[in-house]
């Protein structure tokens, strides 16, 4: 099954021997690219306040992955959702034991269903690969928002931080 992404540079695939979801990503890298520098340009941090900067950013990278994905790029939204719940609502003890577990079962199911239930044997811009660099990043703020919490007091007793050499 082929998701929904952008059929906007159809007419560059005859041009380059790429497939049409290959073209969107290189298409979406590029422009990722030139927004950068117009990010840099017109949102400066002496220009801009940071929430501005963070819708803008927010937006633009929920428009790529929707752009180069599809609709699966939903999964990216409902993963980082699911363990920032858990991060809100449970207490730090036990709040990286949860999104560690809750992340990897997510990212293990939707890997099942796209392997047994999607067409494995013909190419497809794999969603699953950007899902195990989120689940990465989802687990580890966990762990280190529950060590620093978890050892603050700790971080008192450093009376000369030099000493990290």
């Amino acid at each position: 099954m082929m998701f929904l992404s952008s059929s906007s540079f159809l007419t560059l695939t005859p041009l380059f021997p790429l497939l049409r979801l290959q073209v969107n990503f290189v298409v979406c890298q590029l422009c990722a690219l030139i927004s950068a520098f117009w990010f840099r340009l017109f949102l400066h941090p002496s220009k801009t306040s940071p929430f501005i900067r963070h819708v803008v950013a927010t937006v633009l990278g929920l428009y790529f992955a929707l752009f180069c994905f599809g609709w699966y790029a939903l999964h990216f939204l409902l993963q980082s959702g699911l363990t920032y719940g858990i991060m809100i609502l449970t207490g730090v003890e036990h709040m990286h034991k949860y999104c560690l577990v809750v992340a990897l079962s997510y990212l293990s199911l939707c890997q099942i269903t796209r392997v047994y239930v999607f067409d494995y044997g013909m190419y497809s811009a794999d969603f699953t690969g950007p899902m195990m660099v989120i689940t990465q990043k989802i687990t580890s703020l966990a762990f280190e928002i529950h060590d620093v919490i978890q050892h603050w007091d700790d971080w008192d007793d450093w009376d000369d931080w030099d000493d990290w050499d």
